[in-house]
């Protein structure tokens, strides 16, 4: 791909796919540290929050390929976790997904209507993860 930095590995996507209309990625959950409160020291954000955002943003920017898409863009975050304690409130999780979203489909994220869907649980879950969906008209 080109212009690819050398530093994605993609190593925290676990799955992608589109279609006319949506674009799904399913990321690994990589705990708290996505939360709006934790993934970042003062104005810099943290590494492997960093690696996570650049992983999301690359695949959602392959999914869009030439796609002009018209705002406001739509978003449905879920997930399935191992347990309760677990599970992370996606509410918090929101602004790191948008921000890496809007540098992949390069929309500003004010143009992101985001819903919530509420995250599964599943003791026998491997690798716990989040669903992103994303909804969008073209022009």
């Amino acid at each position: 791909l080109p212009n690819t930095p050398a530093l994605v590995n993609f190593g925290n996507v676990l799955g992608m796919g589109s279609g006319q209309g949506v674009i799904k990625i399913k990321m690994a959950y990589i705990g708290g540290i996505l939360s709006v409160n934790r993934y970042k020291w003062g104005r810099f954000t943290k590494p492997e929050v960093k690696q996570w955002m650049q992983d999301l943003a690359w695949a959602t920017k392959l999914m869009k390929g030439e796609w002009v898409f018209q705002t406001p863009i739509n978003i449905e975050l879920s997930g399935q976790f191992k347990d309760n304690r677990s599970k992370p409130d996606l509410h918090n999780i929101s602004k790191c997904i948008c921000d890496a979203v809007s540098k992949g489909i390069g929309i500003n994220d004010k143009h992101f209507e985001v819903s919530v869907k509420e995250p599964t649980v599943d003791k026998k879950v491997e690798q716990p993860y989040l669903q992103i969906i994303i909804y969008f008209l073209t022009i």
